[in-house]
């Protein structure tokens, strides 16, 4: 159903209008919080991984799915623990065929098989909503997936395999947020970020990521390290980052250097933007489009980890999107054969160009808490992002906020 008032991502994803939104926010908060603990309490009955599966929120339905094996212990269960009790009215018990440990089981299994097969260009996911563990690959790899399909888990085609395809956005004037005579230009998340490679007439294009404070106080941009394909790792040869904004060329605005990136075990670029264009104003914001609000203000940075929960992006190529947080286990090994761990993946929808993005939650319409960079689109609805923690902890940042 399509609404007279659905303008706001967060409408289009919850099919609702947009007045309705902190009404679902509001919903949304209190499941998390009642997912958490309900959660906690099966980790410490000591029946989480054998009796259940792991849950899932709804904010459609206002319910936690709780997966479980046994509907009968598993109600017994929460009939037994008062704690559970209070939050009866938010649990809907679903009943699937393997528990958490089996899945967990399976994903470790993969992963050795992995080590051992050393296949490339595929994602392995734990997914709790459909009870399994799913392969998505390129149609090579024969040997991996075949074991793997014995062993239990899920093949399912990518649709990408280095051949996604986009078209841009055409030009949105409602999304411009200063005047085309001021000579100060904002820096958002989610603009566009060119890197001159060996050839600077075939600049790349991907997104920026979000501002931070790095070691000894200096201002730098953070984004994915596969934007820097071509430069040996923590080399001395630094390529020059410029800034775009959506729907632009290339400006002659630099944002800085290449400071360090990696590819594995973390998609993980930073960008030392102490000696920012003049003109060039960095800014603790998103980028918005076809919304009331044409910059969303980040207040604060956290990982979100519960599944259902919304998840949004703010893209050079696709811009603002929202999806839900599919799985919190998993792991990539991308073309070249680099392994990307710590990576949460969302249903978001994403394309080329979009990399390094900003992955955050909206906590009130125009106010949204940071929880990552986007890493890659994988096909279908599999959207990879590198958590909050892991990039602070390895980069030993911290994000700006407002």
């Amino acid at each position: 159903m399509v609404h007279a008032g659905q303008n706001e991502p967060l409408a289009k994803l919850w099919d609702i209008d947009d007045e309705e939104i902190p009404k679902y926010l509001e919903i949304e908060r209190t499941l998390i919080n009642a997912d958490k603990i309900i959660n906690q309490e099966l980790v410490n009955l000591g029946v989480a991984g054998t009796i259940f599966a792991g849950s899932y929120i709804d904010v459609k339905t206002n319910k936690t799915n709780i997966n479980t094996i046994d509907q009968s212990k598993a109600r017994n269960i929460i009939n037994n623990s008062p704690l559970l009790k209070q939050y009866e009215a938010f649990i809907s018990i679903v009943i699937v065929k393997k528990s958490y440990d089996e899945l967990k089981n399976l994903l470790n299994g993969i992963n050795e098989l992995a080590k051992k097969r050393e296949p490339f260009g595929i994602v392995v996911t734990l997914h709790v909503i459909n009870n399994e563990v799913i392969i998505t690959s390129c149609n090579y790899n024969k040997r991996f997936l075949r074991d793997a399909e014995k062993m239990g888990a899920i093949i399912v085609s990518s649709t990408s395999c280095g051949q996604e395809n986009h078209e841009d956005k055409e030009k949105d004037h409602e999304s411009k947020i200063f005047d085309e005579f001021d000579i100060n230009f904002p820096v958002f998340g989610g603009d566009g970020l060119y890197i001159k490679h060996t050839d600077p007439d075939k600049p790349e294009k991907y997104s920026i990521g979000f501002w931070a404070i790095c070691e000894n106080n200096v201002n730098c941009v953070v984004t994915a390290g596969h934007c820097f394909y071509g430069y040996p790792p923590n080399t001395t040869i630094k390529a020059d980052c410029y800034h775009s904004g959506w729907n632009n060329e290339p400006s002659d605005k630099i944002i800085g250097k290449s400071a360090i990136y990696i590819t594995t075990p973390y998609d993980l670029a930073i960008i030392d933007a102490s000696d920012i264009n003049v003109n060039l104003k960095l800014r603790a914001a998103i980028r918005n489009t076809g919304s009331a609000y044409s910059e969303l203000i980040i207040n604060d940075g956290i990982t979100v980890s519960t599944i259902g929960a919304h998840l949004c992006k703010s893209g050079y190529i696709t811009h603002v999107s929202c999806g839900y947080l599919k799985t919190l286990e998993g792991f990539v090994i991308n073309i070249f054969g680099d392994w990307h761990e710590n990576m949460y993946f969302t249903s978001t929808p994403a394309t080329s160009g979009d990399s390094g993005s900003p992955l955050f939650s909206f906590s009130a319409i125009n106010i949204v808490i940071l929880n990552g960079i986007l890493a890659g689109s994988f096909g279908g609805d599999t959207t990879g992002f590198l958590i909050l923690s892991t990039i602070i902890e390895y980069a030993k940042l911290h994000p700006v906020t407002e």
